[in-house]
């Protein structure tokens, strides 16, 4: 029969696609998790993946079953790290979007989805009906479980919904954004969400257009506040598009504007 050295692949593997180096964190909790110095190989892998293989967001029954499957976190690294595998095979052979992921893990990779130190032995995996279409939202859902995100303790006053009416408006502005200018939109309004709300002493009902305007339009006032210069072309786009930003939106709304927008 033949046997699978998970150690000696990956190693292999490691030295052939990745040109960062892992590194251990250990996180609040004390566990030490697996990641890259270098997130473009991550993003890079996906999006090949993607290429080759459509992907689909996984559905909510899914998503509960995983959540009540994966239990401790040393068991969703063992997960995460042996998708990273299959992600890697993936990412240059494609494959079928509707093989499961278990039988892909099984042949051509050859990793027993059973055995529980690959972490695809819980049954959402094992014998559910996650398929390669997927692989990119469960690497999502498994490493926000290992890289808790600190915007979790943001009070609830600042995580209000935003009405359908008020949803189009700001879409209207994030389609007049660049996909450069989008991403840096996000990142902006996180770093913006971090350094003024944790803490909780803003009043929710300050108008948000009024006081982050200046953080996309205005080089000195992101230099006073420690944010790194925008380009030429990133902040002309802002410039010539910040009047499409809705005006009625207060900082209560920030983080929902955020998720819209990251």
């Amino acid at each position: 029969s033949m046997s699978f050295d998970f150690g000696r692949v990956e190693e292999y593997m490691a030295k052939q696609y990745l040109s960062g180096k892992a590194i251990i964190n250990p996180d609040r909790s004390q566990f030490k998790m697996f990641s890259f110095t270098n997130e473009v190989n991550v993003n890079n892998t996906r999006e090949k993946i993607a290429n080759n293989i459509p992907q689909l967001p996984l559905s909510q029954d899914v998503i509960d079953s995983l959540n009540k499957d994966l239990g401790a976190l040393d068991f969703v690294q063992h997960c995460l790290r042996t998708l990273d595998m299959c992600m890697l095979f993936l990412k240059s052979e494609g494959g079928d979007p509707k093989m499961k992921l278990a039988e892909y893990a099984r042949d051509p990779i050859r990793i027993d989805p059973s055995d529980p130190q690959y972490g695809f032995s819980v049954p959402s995996i094992r014998v559910g009906d996650i398929q390669l279409q997927h692989v990119n939202a469960l690497w999502e859902l498994l490493f926000q479980k290992l890289t808790p995100d600190e915007l979790s303790t943001l009070s609830d006053k600042f995580k209000k919904s935003i009405t359908k009416q008020r949803l189009t408006e700001l879409e209207v502005f994030l389609k007049s954004l660049s996909k450069d200018a989008k991403e840096e939109f996000a990142q902006t309004l996180r770093r913006f969400i971090t350094d003024n709300l944790l803490e909780d002493i803003m009043d929710p009902e300050t108008n948000l257009k009024e006081i982050f305007a200046g953080f996309l339009t205005n080089q000195d006032y992101r230099a006073a506040f420690d944010l790194q210069p925008l380009s030429d072309v990133i902040l002309r786009n802002f410039v010539e598009n910040i009047d499409k930003f809705p005006p009625q939106f207060t900082v209560k709304y920030a983080y929902d504007i955020y998720t819209i927008a990251k």
